[in-house]
């Protein structure tokens, strides 16, 4: 009995030894989770050796033009076909990363390799991209050369790459993919970027962020200002990823304050930049530089270029307006009006029109040319054709619809044509219409068609509209003015 109670006592020492020392690891192993993970996450890290962008980074897109190297910034977003591996080892010898784009989604005819596709990846024509189509991203062939795309950018020495038109799903391609398709082929597409050590980043494609955002390494995005969709972007900034946003709109360009403040807060890369990404205007929401504008206005002379004007006439200059990118109003300056002296048959005189934007860019100068005829009144006036007859006798309460008249001036060009005066069918009487045109010049013609309303007589035809043939001479009467002019010129 003292022996069996010896011996659980024992056990029980045993057991107690046993909870112990599993405490005792269960502790350690707590104690030593946050730093294996921390381990871990620091050999995975190690492993991602291709370029991976911070929130907040500087930089520069440019897709079109010869590319302004200038820009201090940390990356530099540029066409993979159209930037030579000079460019990108240049950018990169003074410390920019260089992020190279191409369409991931969509054929382009102007690309050295266009004639690889075959017809059954074609969609549907990118709206407002001419020569752009979409492409079945579920062909392999289409995947085949996207692996060429990455080789050449690998080939290039790119840092990164942005796929463009990631989002075909959401587009009416013309395929029946599934969102599901889109997913797995933008997976694909990131995965080949690494396996060549290129960063990748995925541009818009919004609705499928959450699914993607553990596969790319930064976000590209147009518009979400715009379209009020940045926090939608919010996962890759949560991630430690960059946002790199363009921003096109022109109240945007005017006064930029507004937009920059809201994606600072966010810590977004936001540029405001023009549409064809050209460098021709560019506002950097990270510094506080001010709109940078190339552009300069464009000039437009209201009427025409060639004035002939009759001797002794008052010449009325009508101006000009310019139009620009990012000023509301251009003030437009001329000079030459007031030497104008129409007394002087022959003379020449040159309206020469100038303008210039807030940004200093100054509009090409624009041209009008003054001329003050030899000829004749006669020749340089408008010429009327009055539809139908110009005199015409009609019954008492009959029904008139006046035929109206067309005039064109010196060199063939329509004019506009004014008509005044009424007829009264009720009232016996001789009525009288009068037309009436303006060139740009400022001379004037006026025909006149009388209509003489009488008592009802049955042998008249009541042809109120000018003639039976009145519409078919007034072609012939205009051709023969028109090779005149031509001739004589």
């Amino acid at each position: 009995m003292l022996h069996n109670s010896y011996m659980l006592v024992n056990k029980m020492n045993k057991f107690k030894y046993d909870i112990m020392v599993l405490c005792g690891s269960l502790a350690i192993l707590l104690l030593a989770t946050p730093l294996y993970a921390k381990t871990i996450t620091q050999e995975a890290s190690a492993l991602t050796s291709w370029y991976q962008p911070a929130p907040l980074t500087t930089w520069q897109w440019q897709l079109q033009g010869e590319v302004n190297t200038s820009y201090n910034v940390e990356v530099y977003n540029i066409d993979l076909f159209d930037s030579s591996k000079a460019l990108i080892e240049s950018l990169q010898d003074n410390n920019k990363k260089v992020i190279c784009y191409f369409s991931g989604g969509s054929y382009e005819n102007w690309r050295p390799d266009e004639d690889q596709f075959k017809k059954d990846d074609l969609g549907k024509t990118l709206d407002g991209w001419p020569g752009e189509r979409w492409l079945d991203i579920r062909s392999n062939n289409v995947r085949n050369i996207m692996k060429g795309r990455l080789d050449l950018a690998q080939q290039k020495g790119c840092d990164g790459v942005e796929p463009d038109n990631m989002d075909g799903y959401t587009n009416k391609p013309g395929f029946s993919f599934t969102p599901e398709d889109q997913i797995n082929y933008n997976k694909f597409i990131a995965k080949e970027a690494h396996a060549r050590n290129l960063s990748v980043g995925l541009k818009n494609d919004l609705d499928q962020i959450n699914d993607l955002v553990d596969h790319f390494d930064f976000a590209v995005n147009e518009q979400c200002f715009q379209y009020n969709e940045c926090d939608v972007l919010k996962p890759f900034i949560t991630q430690g990823k960059a946002v790199f946003n363009a921003e096109y709109k022109s109240s945007y360009v005017r006064d930029p304050t507004s937009v920059c403040k809201k994606s600072k807060k966010l810590k977004f890369s936001t540029l405001i930049l023009p549409l064809n990404l050209n460098d021709s205007l560019r506002h950097n929401c990270l510094e506080d530089t001010g709109v940078v504008d190339t552009i300069p206005p464009v000039i437009k002379i209201n009427g025409s270029k060639k004035i002939l004007l009759v001797p002794g006439r008052t010449y009325e200059d009508k101006g000009a307006t310019a139009t620009d990118n990012v000023d509301t109003t251009v003030e437009v300056k001329s000079s030459g009006v007031e030497v104008v002296d129409t007394s002087v048959p022959g003379a020449k005189y040159y309206i020469t029109y100038t303008a210039k934007d807030s940004a200093g860019n100054e509009a090409t100068p624009v041209v009008r040319t003054v001329t003050i005829a030899i000829l004749t009144d006669i020749v340089l006036m408008p010429k009327i054709f009055i539809n139908g007859e110009s005199s015409l006798t009609i019954n008492q309460h009959s029904t008139y619809t006046d035929a109206g008249a067309t005039a064109v001036d010196k060199d063939g060009n329509q004019l506009t044509v004014e008509t005044e005066g009424d007829v009264d069918t009720a009232v016996l009487g001789a009525y009288s219409i009068t037309y009436k045109a303006v060139d740009d010049a400022g001379n004037s013609s006026t025909k006149n068609r009388t209509v003489d309303v009488v008592e009802n007589n049955s042998d008249m035809t009541n042809d109120s509209s000018g003639g039976a043939f009145g519409f078919l001479l007034l072609p012939f009467a205009m051709l023969g003015l028109r090779r005149r002019s031509l001739k004589r010129k």
